[in-house]
Order: structure tokens, then sequence, then C-alpha cells
């Protein structure tokens, strides 16, 4: 089973997450348009054989974050569902 899908689109809305860090993007509800787009495009270059269902959906996280809901279905009918913040984390 691959991931491949989900970990494509945590890297582009971690992308837009370090903008809103770095104020290129004034804010999450201003990158949302952003996130969908590319949430959009990363599904339909992951249709495959593997995945036969995926719903990824972005939501303005606590914190000025745009975070990911996501659920897909594999070739085995296996559901896997999350949802997570993919941003860095300064220690």
């Amino acid at each position: 089973m691959s991931h491949d899908p989900i970990r494509a689109i945590a890297y582009e809305i971690y992308e837009i997450n370090e903008r809103i860090l770095t104020g290129d993007i004034f804010s999450n509800a201003m990158g949302m348009n952003l996130a969908r787009n590319k949430i959009r495009e990363a599904i339909r270059a992951f249709k495959s054989d593997e995945i036969k269902s995926i719903a990824v959906q972005p939501y303005c996280a606590a914190g000025g974050w745009i975070g990911i809901m996501y659920s897909y279905r594999d070739k085995d009918n296996m559901v896997v569902e999350g949802s997570f913040i993919p941003r860095r984390i300064d220690r």
C-alpha cells in the first residue's frame, strides 16, 4: 500500500504553511485557495489502481496554519483516515 498521494499533499501544504510562517502569505484564510488547488492537482496526479477513492479537505487550523483531513480506500478496501497540520516545529 502506498501513501504517496498523502505524502505529496502534505509536502504541498507544508510549503504553504512555511510561506505563512515567513509572512509571504498573510494568513491561513488567504492560503486556502492555494491549498485547494494544490490538493486538486495532487489527487489528479495520483489516480491509480492502488487507491480506489481519496478525499482530502484543507481547513484553517489553530495557530494560523492550514491543516488537512484525509480519507482514502485502497485496492483491498482498507480505509485510512486522519488529520494533521504539516508544519515546521522549532524546538
